[in-house]
C-alpha cells in the first residue's frame, strides 16, 4: 500500500504520509469502517473499541456516515461511531476539534490519552487541564469515561 498511495520522491514526505502525519489515520479509520461493513458490531452489539487521536478522522465523517444506510447492517455507519466507539485525544490538542468531537459522538465517548513518546507527555497533560470544558466535561475526559467504559 505504501508505494501504492504514498509514493512520492521526497523520504521525508513520504514518512509524514505514511505515518502520524497522514496515513496512519486513514489507514485506522479505514479498519473502524471495515469492522462495522463486517457486521462485528451486529454479531456484537456490546463491543466497544476505543480509537485515538480523536477518531482518525472518523467524526468528521459522521453526517455523511449517517447516510449510509441498507446493505446487511442493522443500523447506518453513523450510529456505531456513535455507540460502539469512544476517541482518544491522544496528539489532538486543538480546542475547535475536541469541540466538535463532543458535539457530534457526546462528552461520554472521548478520553484523555497521551500520544508518548510521539508527542511531549507535558503538552498533552497541559492541554487537558488548560482547555476550555466544564469541570464535569473535564472530569469525564480525564478519567471518568474510562473509568466507567473499563469498570474500575
Amino acid at each position: 500500500m505504501i508505494n501504492t498511495y504514498y509514493n512520492v520522491a521526497d523520504p521525508y514526505a513520504k514518512m509524514v504520509l505514511t505515518s502520524g502525519g497522514w496515513g496512519w489515520h486513514i489507514e485506522t479509520g479505514t479498519h473502524v469502517l471495515r469492522m462495522i461493513a463486517g457486521g462485528v458490531f451486529d454479531m456484537h452489539p456490546h463491543l466497544k473499541v476505543i480509537v485515538g487521536h480523536l477518531g482518525e478522522g472518523l467524526p468528521f465523517f459522521l453526517e455523511r456516515l449517517y447516510n449510509t444506510s441498507g446493505g446487511n447492517l442493522e443500523h447506518p455507519y453513523g450510529y456505531y461511531l456513535q455507540n460502539n466507539i469512544y476517541y482518544t485525544i491522544s496528539g489532538f490538542h486543538y480546542q475547535n476539534l475536541l469541540q466538535y468531537v463532543l458535539s457530534v459522538v457526546g462528552e461520554d465517548h472521548v478520553m484523555f490519552s497521551s500520544d508518548y513518546p510521539f508527542m511531549p507527555l507535558q503538552q498533552e497533560t497541559d492541554f487537558i487541564k488548560n482547555v476550555s470544558l466544564t469541570d464535569t466535561i473535564r472530569e469525564k475526559i480525564a478519567h471518568k469515561n474510562a473509568e466507567n467504559l473499563l469498570g474500575l
